[in-house]
């Protein structure tokens, strides 16, 4: 279906604007100033204000519409991003962070939302549930090609990868202009109170919805990877390239994708549940494991995180009332950020006493892990007597 192609090219373009600063982001920071213990405060500020944001930004995509959304989102996120590629010092970062959580915050949900609701109601579940997986898949490609692009043009064009960033993101806003609009002429117009109140009572009242912010407030321990794995891969010895280990990773993210695309859809809240042991026994072990097999279990949670993210927006999207699916979806979110505050305001401490990555590392992901494991046995005893209701 044409909504489908043009969701999955969205993704696509999407991912390579934003994957073409991942490997150099953090570098970035500690090169201008900023020390560990400031990257993971950062990543907390930059949660605090997406969490703040999460849900007005879900009720104006269900006012506005979703299309609208997603067209502001983009253009919100060239601007910022150019913030970035001036930064000759901190001041500028701390402009930047505060457009680009704006720009993310408007995006979450809503273009998967926008994706439903062009889809039929006589469309096979199946359908919607390979749709879920592809546009992730699509995102997963362009992270891989995302690096070695912005190394080619940083070569050639001596362009700064946050420029090229902001360059593709605009393509991607282009796209949008062939995307249906997703709100009828003569519907009635709601007002925020409304909207607020309806999609608070959606993710309250839903057996499921609740039990996926719960889960989605634990499984965001798995951001105690984000900020240290590269970081951790220049100061040790072995002997991987950086680039390489990105790619790993996200090969780990389309394995986890392809899974998903191939489960059936009433598999997914048990395989979501084996998935946080699965990351809890990785993260134990990853502190204690060099060299190749540690690269290994950098993919296994990859994996496992892409299962996640795709079950839950799907779950969401196809058990939320149309009217409030993008404010609903906000409310799951926000459970996330706040998980992701948590962590990062958690390692932010732990790291004070830390004097390099590796020491940050033991000290943060075997308690995730540990975790991550216990709350996995918890979170299944919950289903086994709940899925009746779901």
């Amino acid at each position: 279906m044409q909504a489908i192609r043009l969701f999955v090219l969205f993704s696509f373009i999407t991912s390579l604007a934003i994957a073409a600063i991942v490997v150099e982001y953090v570098p970035f920071l500690l090169e201008i100033g900023f020390s560990l213990s400031e990257v993971a405060l950062l990543g907390l500020g930059y949660s605090i204000l997406i969490a703040f944001i999460e849900v007005p930004s879900g009720i104006f995509a269900d006012i506005y519409g979703c299309k609208r959304a997603v067209q502001l989102s983009q253009t919100i996120y060239c601007c910022g991003i150019c913030f970035y590629g001036l930064a000759s010092s901190r001041y500028y970062v701390f402009i930047a962070v505060p457009v680009t959580a704006l720009s993310f915050a408007l995006q979450s949900g809503a273009r998967q939302a926008w994706m439903v609701s062009q889809l039929s109601i006589d469309t096979h579940p199946t359908i919607v549930r390979r749709a879920f997986a592809d546009s992730a898949l699509a995102s997963q490609c362009g992270a891989i090609l995302a690096p070695m692009l912005a190394s080619a043009v940083k070569t050639q064009w001596s362009l700064n990868c946050f420029f090229l960033s902001g360059i593709l993101s605009a393509v991607a806003l282009g796209v949008t202009v062939f995307w249906s609009n997703d709100t009828p002429k003569h519907r009635e117009r709601r007002g925020w109170k409304t909207v607020f109140h309806e999609g608070s009572k959606v993710a309250l009242r839903y057996p499921l919805l609740r039990w996926l912010g719960w889960l989605s407030l634990v499984f965001s321990l798995l951001s105690v990877i984000t900020n240290l794995w590269s970081p951790v891969l220049r100061e040790s010895s072995w002997d991987l390239d950086g680039y390489w280990v990105w790619f790993a990773m996200q090969l780990g993210l389309m394995i986890g994708s392809v899974a998903y695309r191939l489960l059936p859809s009433d598999q997914a809240p048990l395989a979501m549940v084996i998935t946080l042991a699965i990351v809890g026994l990785s993260l134990m072990q990853a502190v204690r494991t060099p060299d190749t097999i540690w690269v290994g279990l950098l993919m296994v949670m990859q994996m496992a995180r892409a299962f996640f993210q795709i079950a839950r927006d799907h779950l969401v999207q196809i058990t939320a009332p149309k009217e409030v699916r993008v404010t609903a979806a906000s409310w799951i979110s926000l459970t996330s950020q706040v998980g992701t505050m948590l962590v990062l305001g958690g390692m932010s401490i732990a790291m004070m006493q830390c004097v390099n990555s590796y020491d940050a590392m033991s000290v943060t992901w075997m308690p995730a892990g540990f975790v991550l494991c216990v709350s996995s046995v918890f979170f299944y005893l919950r289903y086994r007597s709940r899925r009746s209701l779901w």
